[in-house]
Order: C-alpha cells, then sequence, then structure tokens
C-alpha cells in the first residue's frame, strides 16, 4: 500500500475501532496527528518513504539491520510502542485516548500491507512467514497496481464520509441513535427468545 491508503484506511480502521472504544478521533488536532503518524510509522524502515525520509538516519540504521517490512511490522513492535506511547501519555495526562488511536492506527497499516503481495512477518522474529489476506494472491494488491491503489482509496474516502458520525459521537451512541426507536426496541423485544 502507498501513503495516500495508509492515511485514509488508517483513518476508517482507526476511527471504526476507536469508536467500539468510546474514542474520538476528531476530538483534537493531537488524535488526528498521532492517527497520521502511527498509520505510516511502520514504514520507518523504507528510507524513501514519507516517514523514512523525514527521519533518515533511523531509516537508514533499521533499513540496513533489518531490511523493509521485518521487525517494523511485527506485533512485537506494535505491542511494545504502543505501551512506550502509553506510558509516556500517562505520564503527561489521565487518559489514554491517544494510546487507543496509536495502537489502531499503527495495526491499520499491518492489516492494510496484509493485502499486498507481500504480506507482512506479523509474528517477526520469531516467524519470518508472512500473514497475507487473502489467502488467493490473485486478490491481493501488487506494488505497481495504481488501479487497485486508486479503487482502495476511493472506498476508505467513501466510507470515511459516511462513518463519521461514528467516529464523533461513538459506536454505541450512533447504535441507540440510529436503532433506539420504540418501534426498534418492540421489534427486538419480539425476536428475543429468553422473554
Amino acid at each position: 500500500m502507498r501513503t495516500p491508503n495508509h492515511i485514509a484506511g488508517g483513518l476508517v480502521i482507526t476511527g471504526f475501532c476507536s469508536a467500539l472504544c468510546g474514542v474520538n478521533i476528531f476530538s483534537s488536532p493531537a488524535s488526528i496527528i498521532v492517527m497520521v503518524i502511527a498509520s505510516l510509522l511502520p514504514d520507518i524502515d523504507h528510507p524513501k518513504s514519507i516517514i523514512g525520509r523525514a527521519l533518515k538516519p533511523i531509516a537508514v540504521a533499521i533499513n540496513r539491520r533489518w531490511g523493509h517490512r521485518t521487525i517494523t511490522h511485527s506485533a512485537v513492535i506494535l505491542i511494545t510502542s504502543t505501551f512506550l506511547f502509553a506510558l509516556l501519555e500517562k505520564a503527561t495526562s489521565d487518559t489514554s485516548t491517544l494510546a487507543i488511536i496509536y495502537f489502531f492506527a499503527f495495526f491499520s497499516h499491518l492489516l492494510l500491507d496484509m493485502v499486498t503481495l507481500m504480506g507482512v512477518p506479523l509474528l517477526y522474529p520469531f516467524s519470518k512467514n508472512p500473514f497475507v489476506m487473502p489467502a488467493n494472491p490473485k486478490w491481493r494488491i501488487r506494488n505497481d497496481d495504481r488501479r487497485a491503489e486508486t479503487i482502495a482509496f476511493c472506498i476508505f474516502l467513501l466510507a470515511g464520509l459516511f462513518m463519521r458520525p461514528l467516529f464523533e459521537q461513538g459506536f454505541w451512541t450512533t447504535y441507540n441513535r440510529t436503532f433506539g426507536t420504540l418501534k426498534h426496541v418492540v421489534s427486538e423485544f419480539h425476536k428475543a427468545d429468553d422473554l
């Protein structure tokens, strides 16, 4: 996946998952900044990526030591960096909302890279086997496939537009506002087997 898809897809995935946790990713500029940076951070192992160019000495060192899509695309770094980010956030504030956003944004990058031909070695350094989805390589996105990248980007944009109320209000508030009518309650009551 390319940078625009990591940002757009990161917004949709992070927004949805954070909404399930009651976190609004649009609550502050810091939330959006954390989401964008974390959704690009795994590519710090590639010196030509946007984040790799911004942090060139670190990117070159990581790339020489491990290469691209290894340690920075693993669950070990996801968990470790989220833990460190949460400690930093706890030291500076009483909340953990940015750590939640960081986790889901970083995870979104890994998830989106699983849809590419190369996949992601999620269990690195314990296993170098890539995690991919879908299993059939014909359905995965090639690095040079601009058409598939454009289609994915449009899907992310549309999903982001339609899901914005969900991102802002949270999952349960949106659910209750959508289905919380008396007619819905009566319908659910009649469907229930245990009453």
